[in-house]
């Protein structure tokens, strides 16, 4: 086992320092001593969640929820990937299990808003984005404090909040972008 927790901590350790391909191997092995480990798992799904690669990640990940781990980390994880994957419905399914632990995660909360905003549902996303008060220091520790928070996330946040008027801008479906392209000309 002394040898697990080394695989564990490595496994954390180049996670933390952004080496994502050593972090992965690290878990990998301390999976071949403990398979199945929950929080092994959360932590390879995790690397591989920051790394880009989301199907990876998604397999982790639901081996955790299914193993009854960590399930608000990975649900919320697990939502990212979906999130990233562009499958929406996946992603807030997630997201929405990961708020039923903690309504008040404001990391969530913008995940979803970014979601219900894929999905066309803008009235339900701008509750979203004004209620996870993405820009309150708490928050901002919470994306960076995060096991994996996907730096996608947080740039496609930051990416539609207007810093000078602190308004959201959300996102268009193709065909609410077609309408306005007809109704330019």
């Amino acid at each position: 086992m002394m040898n697990t927790a080394s695989d564990r901590m490595k496994g954390k350790k180049y996670f933390l320092e952004g080496n994502l391909p050593a972090s992965i191997k690290s878990f990998t092995l301390a999976l071949e001593k403990e398979p199945g480990s929950p929080e092994v798992m959360l932590g390879r799904g995790a690397a591989y969640l920051k790394l880009g690669r989301f199907e990876k990640a998604v397999q982790d990940l639901s081996i955790v929820i299914d193993g009854g781990g960590d399930c608000e980390r990975a649900f919320f994880l697990r939502g990212i990937a979906f999130l990233n994957e562009g499958e929406f419905e996946h992603a807030l399914a997630d997201l929405n299990q990961a708020l039923k632990f903690n309504e008040k995660r404001g990391a969530a909360i913008l995940a979803r808003g970014l979601v219900l905003s894929s999905l066309g549902l803008h009235k339900e996303a701008e509750r979203d984005f004004t209620n996870s008060y993405v820009l309150d220091n708490i928050i901002i520790d919470e994306f960076l404090e995060e096991y994996a928070i996907s730096e996608v996330l947080f740039k496609q946040a930051m990416a539609l909040f207007n810093v000078d008027s602190g308004e959201w801008r959300l996102l268009l479906t193709e065909d609410e972008m077609a309408k306005m392209e007809i109704t330019h000309y």
